[in-house]
């Protein structure tokens, strides 16, 4: 079983809510990347097995900011950085039970 997955793509309208994540295999999850995170406002979630988070919003042209969400300290774990940078991310965590912002490079803690 792969990782379960929820996104919004804000130039075509689609959706699919967190509440209603999927698994998906990392094939399908880069694929969905490829294909949603193009407008600013559109992002990805994807749920490690435990239920920890990451998830990838588009935030200008070319920019994706990869986040670690935190809430019990309310705030996230983020980095900028850029569509394939964050594809890579992702293979790399692909077989993750957990995601531990500890485990990614360069993020910096932000508050909500």
């Amino acid at each position: 079983m792969g990782h379960r997955v929820y996104f919004y793509d804000d130039a075509s309208g689609t959706q699919r809510a967190a509440d209603g994540a999927v698994p998906e295999p990392l094939k399908e999850i880069l694929a969905l990347m490829d294909r949603v995170l193009k407008e600013p406002g559109s992002f990805v979630g994807v749920l490690a097995p435990d239920d920890t988070l990451i998830t990838f919003l588009v935030t200008g042209e070319g920019e994706v900011q990869f986040d670690v969400p935190q809430p019990a300290r309310r705030g996230s774990y983020m980095r900028v950085c850029n569509l394939e940078d964050c594809k890579t991310l992702m293979s790399r965590f692909a077989e993750a039970e957990t995601f531990v912002h500890a485990d990614f490079d360069g993020l910096a803690f932000e508050k909500w």
